[in-house]
């Protein structure tokens, strides 16, 4: 399976991608996302380890970027290797405005997920 490792946890929607990305995985994906923004109180942050996409269907981009509107969704926050980099740039300029943004490494977006979620925190108090 193309996505796996799909975990929510303080208020981190985490999915690991690898290989080929098709129509179907990108639905199961959205479906998740669309279920863990809805069940928090909270808004919440999808981090995508997309360092293993080899390819991405042009149907699953487009299910991409149309999640990014989702209700209670901060950022979609990817990290993504050099082959799958404009894949992902693609996806941020076809969804919401600044809402996706991309890493070369899961390190940098792991950093970049804690530092947004700081900010938010720190906005509410």
């Amino acid at each position: 399976m193309p996505i796996t490792n799909y975990q929510f946890e303080n208020r981190i929607f985490f999915a690991k991608e690898n290989g080929q990305i098709s129509e179907d995985d990108a639905k199961t994906w959205s479906e998740q996302l669309k279920e863990a923004t809805e069940t928090s109180d909270l808004p919440i942050i999808a981090l995508v380890d997309a360092m293993d996409v080899t390819a991405m269907h042009r149907a699953a981009q487009q299910i991409f970027a149309k999640s990014a509107h989702f209700d209670n969704l901060l950022a979609v926050v990817v990290a993504t290797n050099s082959i799958a980099s404009l894949q992902s740039r693609t996806i941020g300029f076809l969804g919401r405005r600044g809402c996706t943004r991309i890493f070369p490494s899961l390190e940098e977006a792991r950093q970049d997920t804690k530092q947004i979620l700081a900010q938010h925190q720190a906005a509410y108090k």
